[in-house]
């Protein structure tokens, strides 16, 4: 099935591309508040953010777990629902149009989950403070990595394409 999907996946790039940018710069941000001192974690009276601190924690690794079971699922639900809408009604390009949202929808979904890993570990250390807040850039790191295993390609989208066209 030949696709003009092209310009679009270059798109579907630069949101992967701007979710991780955002969250680098808050994370340059929070690394240097912190540093400085400024940040609320590290203010004269941290007891009651350092209970946030640990939190966050506990919440980023929820969110880590969740990102692997998750990743997963939402492309299998993804599948799923497009192998619906190819057998529906309707031209070829509508359905093709169908089977693109749905790709684009399983894309940023994932992307943004990620992020959302990513940013409650900042959260830890720019809420928390040190040392034990140091644990939460582990996330972000973590939530590159995840947004870029899931990063579109014309490869990937050919790959969900065959799967939803499939017979199987």
């Amino acid at each position: 099935m030949k696709t003009h999907q092209q310009p679009n996946i270059i798109t579907l790039q630069l949101i992967c591309f701007a979710l991780c940018a955002g969250m680098l710069i808050f994370a340059i941000v929070a690394i240097v508040t912190t540093i400085e001192g400024k940040s609320p974690g590290t203010q004269q009276n941290p007891a009651p953010s350092s209970s946030l601190g640990l939190l966050l924690l506990v919440v980023a690794g929820g969110l880590g777990i969740g990102n692997l079971v998750a990743g997963p699922a939402i492309r299998l639900a993804a599948v799923r629902g497009a192998k619906e809408l190819w057998r529906g009604d309707g031209s070829v390009e509508e359905r093709e149009h169908a089977l693109w949202s749905r790709f684009t929808t399983q894309v940023v979904t994932r992307a943004a989950f990620a992020e959302s890993l990513g940013i409650v570990g900042i959260l830890a250390l720019f809420l928390g403070g040190p040392p034990l807040g140091w644990w939460g850039m582990a996330a972000p790191a973590i939530a590159l990595v995840l947004i870029f295993w899931a990063l579109p390609s014309q490869f990937k989208y050919e790959s969900f394409l065959a799967q939803a066209t499939s017979e199987a």
